[in-house]
């Protein structure tokens, strides 16, 4: 509990007389700054009273002309406690996601819908657009025909998250030959264009585009390695004119 100077007068009187210290214009408090806050710099030390120099020194006393001077933020046990903030927020989202890659998707991204299936070992029979994790055909010997469709994500394998780099990787090594796999994928409900189709024009060199149609349109179906178009154009996009 602070004491004023006045009183701090007669602790001084008991501890007697001491050797040189400053002498404090202000007002002299005494007591502790709580856990999140420190000894302000240059308000504690040992000091006399203006006035009363003659009883000495007190020890370990705040100078300062408001007692709320005397104590400042301490920076450290401040950010201990974010950090352990962000640490267990953290983990709940953590804890959340490694019981139910599904739930949490559904929690996450209400705007998508969210499912899982099981598939046996061997081949899955899905195309990919070049280098995501959107399908973009299911063969017609594929486990998933009938329940996965071109533009739907595919989210974990085996309760494990994949990206783009990832993927092919993971669904490898999520193949032994004997288990069944848990798939998870997302399919968005919102609209591919929501304020109608984008066209683009491009500029192509002469010779082949490398460009390969979907039967009967003018639906890209694949881009090939080679094609001046790689990276201008995708998978799904058709050709409007030339």
């Amino acid at each position: 509990m602070f004491i004023t100077k006045h009183l701090l007068a007669l602790v001084a009187l008991a501890v007697g007389a001491a050797s040189s210290c400053d002498v404090c214009s202000d007002e002299l408090y005494d007591g502790k700054c709580g856990g999140l806050s420190q000894e302000a710099k240059g308000k504690w030390d040992d000091w006399m009273v203006e006035g009363a120099e003659i009883i000495g020194c007190i020890e370990d006393v705040c100078c300062a002309s408001n007692e709320d001077d005397c104590c400042e933020p301490a920076a450290g046990p401040i950010a201990g406690l974010v950090i352990a903030l962000v640490v267990v927020i953290g983990g709940c989202i953590f804890m959340c996601c490694r019981e139910s890659i599904v739930a949490c998707c559904r929690e996450y991204f209400p705007d998508d819908t969210t499912y899982g299936v099981t598939v046996p070992p061997g081949p899955l029979g899905l195309k990919f657009q070049n280098g995501t994790c959107t399908v973009h055909a299911v063969t017609h010997r594929s486990p998933l025909r009938g329940v996965t469709k071109g533009g739907e994500t595919l989210v974990s394998v085996n309760g494990k998250p994949v990206n783009a780099a990832t993927m092919l990787d993971a669904i490898g090594a999520a193949d032994n030959g004997t288990s069944e796999r848990e798939l998870v994928f997302c399919r968005s409900s919102k609209p591919s264009f929501a304020a109608g189709p984008a066209f683009r024009c491009v500029g192509v060199p002469p010779g082949p585009l490398g460009l390969q149609f979907q039967k009967g349109t003018c639906t890209v179906h694949a881009v090939k390695p080679t094609s001046p178009l790689l990276g201008a154009t995708l998978a799904g996009e058709t050709l409007v004119s030339v």
